[in-house]
Protein backbone atom coordinates (compact mmCIF):
# COMPACT_ATOMS: atom_id res chain seq x y z
CA UNK A 1 0.00 0.00 0.00
CA UNK A 2 1.08 3.66 -0.66
CA UNK A 3 2.26 5.46 2.26
CA UNK A 4 1.56 8.92 2.85
CA UNK A 5 4.66 11.76 2.40
CA UNK A 6 3.89 14.87 5.06
CA UNK A 7 5.89 18.08 5.13
CA UNK A 8 6.18 20.37 7.97
CA UNK A 9 8.26 22.83 7.40
CA UNK A 10 7.80 27.25 8.29
CA UNK A 11 9.08 29.63 6.66
CA UNK A 12 7.95 33.40 7.03
CA UNK A 13 7.32 34.92 3.65
CA UNK A 14 7.56 38.16 2.75
CA UNK A 15 6.05 38.06 -0.54
CA UNK A 16 3.83 35.57 -2.40
CA UNK A 17 2.81 35.21 -5.94
CA UNK A 18 0.56 32.50 -7.63
CA UNK A 19 0.52 31.72 -11.21
CA UNK A 20 -0.75 29.28 -14.05
CA UNK A 21 0.98 28.34 -17.37
CA UNK A 22 -0.21 26.74 -19.94
CA UNK A 23 2.63 24.53 -22.30
CA UNK A 24 1.67 23.73 -25.59
CA UNK A 25 4.68 23.06 -26.98
CA UNK A 26 8.01 22.39 -25.88
CA UNK A 27 9.50 25.47 -26.53
CA UNK A 28 10.83 27.19 -22.96
CA UNK A 29 8.79 29.65 -20.86
CA UNK A 30 10.62 31.51 -18.44
CA UNK A 31 8.25 31.96 -14.82
CA UNK A 32 7.63 35.21 -14.04
CA UNK A 33 8.30 36.40 -10.26
CA UNK A 34 5.14 38.84 -9.92
CA UNK A 35 7.10 41.36 -7.72
CA UNK A 36 9.71 38.91 -6.19
CA UNK A 37 13.01 39.80 -6.49
CA UNK A 38 14.11 36.19 -5.72
CA UNK A 39 11.98 32.79 -4.84
CA UNK A 40 13.00 30.50 -1.77
CA UNK A 41 9.90 28.74 -1.45
CA UNK A 42 8.78 26.82 -5.20
CA UNK A 43 5.94 24.85 -5.34
CA UNK A 44 4.41 23.58 -8.82
CA UNK A 45 1.86 21.16 -9.81
CA UNK A 46 2.20 19.98 -13.39
CA UNK A 47 -1.47 18.61 -14.79
CA UNK A 48 -1.34 16.77 -18.05
CA UNK A 49 2.29 15.04 -18.14
CA UNK A 50 5.86 15.98 -17.35
CA UNK A 51 7.56 19.34 -17.01
CA UNK A 52 11.22 20.27 -17.09
CA UNK A 53 12.26 23.12 -14.70
CA UNK A 54 15.37 24.89 -14.87
CA UNK A 55 16.26 26.70 -12.01
CA UNK A 56 19.17 29.27 -11.70
CA UNK A 57 20.11 30.57 -8.08
CA UNK A 58 21.43 33.63 -6.77
CA UNK A 59 24.90 31.54 -6.86
CA UNK A 60 24.75 31.41 -10.67
CA UNK A 61 24.30 27.35 -10.76
CA UNK A 62 21.90 25.94 -12.84
CA UNK A 63 19.97 22.58 -12.20
CA UNK A 64 16.78 20.87 -14.12
CA UNK A 65 14.32 19.29 -12.38
CA UNK A 66 11.59 17.15 -13.53
CA UNK A 67 8.33 17.59 -12.02
CA UNK A 68 5.79 15.05 -12.34
CA UNK A 69 3.31 15.90 -10.86
CA UNK A 70 4.66 17.95 -8.04
CA UNK A 71 8.06 19.44 -7.47
CA UNK A 72 8.64 21.66 -3.91
CA UNK A 73 11.76 23.05 -3.29
CA UNK A 74 12.89 25.38 0.25
CA UNK A 75 15.35 27.13 0.13
CA UNK A 76 16.56 29.16 2.59
CA UNK A 77 20.36 30.68 2.03
CA UNK A 78 20.39 31.03 -1.34
CA UNK A 79 16.77 32.03 -3.50
CA UNK A 80 16.26 31.29 -7.07
CA UNK A 81 16.69 34.29 -9.22
CA UNK A 82 15.26 32.12 -12.68
CA UNK A 83 12.62 29.74 -13.34
CA UNK A 84 12.20 28.34 -17.12
CA UNK A 85 9.82 25.37 -17.65
CA UNK A 86 9.74 22.96 -20.75
CA UNK A 87 7.21 20.09 -21.36
CA UNK A 88 9.27 16.64 -21.42
CA UNK A 89 10.16 15.69 -24.96
CA UNK A 90 7.96 12.69 -24.16
CA UNK A 91 4.73 14.91 -23.84
CA UNK A 92 2.10 15.21 -26.74
CA UNK A 93 -0.76 17.10 -25.29
CA UNK A 94 -1.26 20.24 -23.52
CA UNK A 95 0.53 20.37 -19.98
CA UNK A 96 -0.64 23.37 -17.03
CA UNK A 97 1.45 24.15 -14.47
CA UNK A 98 -0.28 25.69 -11.16
CA UNK A 99 2.95 27.96 -9.39
CA UNK A 100 3.49 29.34 -6.11
CA UNK A 101 6.21 31.14 -5.32
CA UNK A 102 7.72 33.20 -2.03
CA UNK A 103 10.58 34.95 -0.98
CA UNK A 104 11.26 34.67 2.37
CA UNK A 105 11.17 37.94 5.17
CA UNK A 106 14.78 39.14 5.51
Amino acid sequence: APLPVFIQEIMALAKKHYDEVTLTDNNPVAIGFGGLTEVNVLFLRAVGGKVLLEATSADGISQVIPVDPLGLVISKLTGFTGLTLVRDASVIVDVTVRIFLGQKQQ
